[in-house]
């Protein structure tokens, strides 16, 4: 999601600075393939070929409401703005937040971060060839492919190291010999896909790849926070979870921001 910016909204005498760039990546709908494949082809046979080779062009299908269409260009559906849609998710999360005993700072906070990841998880978890029809119920489920989905497991994540007393591993020496259950295998799996997973995200200018990532890692998670007691275990059990639970908060942290997603620790 962006806001359009036109010339006035800049400083007076602030010039874009254009040039001097390793690649060009041109992100326009998928109607401009044939545009796009003209424009490589031109740079390359005015001799440019390192050039050529590093544009490329991020084609992305159209997103749908039931009633209209978004229009990258013009940043909006039929009389619906970016920042309107926006609007309208921020609204709906005050109305699901309003009896929670939160400050109102506390939840102005969690009313934009989860409607910021509500649109960015729906937007980009579609990949880019694909068309996407939005809409809100999808977008704040929160019992599995949704930002706020994502967002939930964080908190619930933090919750858990908040209430762990760190005093307890002073002069821990390492844990030689554990056997780590199928629960705790399944998460540590997918723990260890995530510097790959990133890579083959950007080599491929596809950032559904990381959302498909997240949400499969989130799921494993909370099948091990159900099913694998932490604070309540004992001994190196209870360590190992606990460090389990803080590369989680890492991995998913890190892919969010990737993501341009908004983490808080409470909702």
């Amino acid at each position: 999601m962006y806001k359009r910016q036109t010339t006035c909204d800049r400083a007076v005498g602030e010039e874009k600075q254009f040039g001097h760039v390793d690649a060009i990546i041109n992100i326009i709908g998928v109607q401009q393939d044939l545009p796009q494949r003209i424009v490589k082809f031109v740079i390359r046979r005015l001799g440019y070929k390192k050039q050529s080779d590093n544009y490329h062009h991020l084609g992305y299908e159209l997103v749908r409401l039931s009633e209209a269409s978004f229009s990258g260009r013009k940043g909006v559906w039929i009389g619906y703005t970016a920042d309107e849609l926006y609007d309208e998710g921020y609204k709906k999360i005050q109305k699901l937040i309003e009896g929670k005993d939160f400050s109102e700072l506390d939840k102005q906070i969690i009313a934009d971060a989860l409607t910021v990841n509500a649109i960015k998880y729906s937007f980009l978890r579609v990949s880019p060839e694909k068309v996407m029809t939005f809409d809100w119920k999808t977008a704040l489920n929160m019992e599995g492919d949704s930002g706020p989905y994502l967002t939930y497991a964080l908190v619930r994540g933090i919750s858990i190291v908040n209430k762990f007393d760190f005093n307890e591993i002073n002069g821990l020496k390492t844990v030689e010999k554990y056997e780590f259950n199928e629960f705790e295998k399944r998460v540590l799996r997918n723990l260890v896909m995530f510097n790959d997973v990133v890579e083959k995200s950007a080599k491929e200018f596809r950032p559904n790849v990381l959302v498909e990532y997240l949400t499969r890692l989130v799921s494993e998670y909370n099948r091990f926070y159900e099913n694998c007691p932490v604070l309540s275990s004992k001994g190196d059990t209870k360590y190992i979870r606990v460090a389990i639970v803080l590369l989680f908060i890492k991995t998913i942290l890190t892919g969010m921001r990737l993501l341009g997603m908004k983490p808080i620790n409470k909702m």
